[in-house]
């Protein structure tokens, strides 16, 4: 199983990838399989990373995220695709009374990453064209640094999280705060001006 970095410090070797709060580096290698012989692959973020992810997605808190899968790589490590499943426990804020609402995510990522060569035929090297057909994604660059196993993840968890949480007590809470606006407004002097104005 090959052996991502454990999000430390940029060290020589990584310090030219982007970084993020959740960062596991792994190279891809042209002896690297795929289909039975893919890369098994697991990772799972610590406090401190998702402390930094719950701040970045606005989330209350950020219990537990992990992901476990394989990585498959083609063409003599010119191409590679990641998929795996993740699983996350995340508490968020109710978009109606702000009170936390805890919910636990599983999800699945696929993700296809490839070397593009852009010198032109002067420069001695093929130019690669990918073509993408319909209702695929493009891929995503292959570097030399490899792929970033934890960023995946995180963007994977980022769209996974429900966009309008909401607590048990929010249809009555809003049903209340209904209550009241309707009877702020009877009384009202603009009510009652509206009201002759009618007549």
């Amino acid at each position: 199983m090959p052996k991502p970095t454990d999000g430390k410090p940029p060290t020589p070797e990584t310090k030219g990838a982007a970084m993020s709060e959740f960062s596991r580096l792994i190279a891809v290698e042209p002896g690297m399989g795929a289909g039975n012989e893919a890369s098994a692959i697991e990772v799972e973020a610590g406090p401190e990373e998702r402390a930094a992810l719950a701040a970045r997605f606005g989330l209350l808190s950020l219990d537990h995220l992990s992901a476990k899968g394989r990585l498959h790589v083609f063409d003599g490590g010119r191409s590679a695709r990641l998929e795996a499943s993740i699983a996350a426990d995340v508490v968020q804020a109710c978009v109606v009374t702000l009170e936390p609402v805890a919910s636990h995510i599983e999800d699945r990522l696929a993700v296809s990453y490839t070397r593009r060569q852009t010198a032109g035929a002067e420069g001695g090297a093929a130019r690669e064209v990918w073509v993408v057909h319909d209702g695929e994604e493009e891929p995503e660059p292959l570097t030399d640094t490899g792929i970033d196993l934890g960023e995946a993840v995180a963007e994977c968890l980022g769209l996974a999280l429900p966009p309008y949480p909401r607590a048990a007590d929010a249809d009555s809470a809003l049903a209340s705060l209904g209550d009241a606006i309707d009877d702020k407004e009877r009384k009202s002097p603009f009510a009652a001006l509206e009201k002759l104005n009618r007549k």
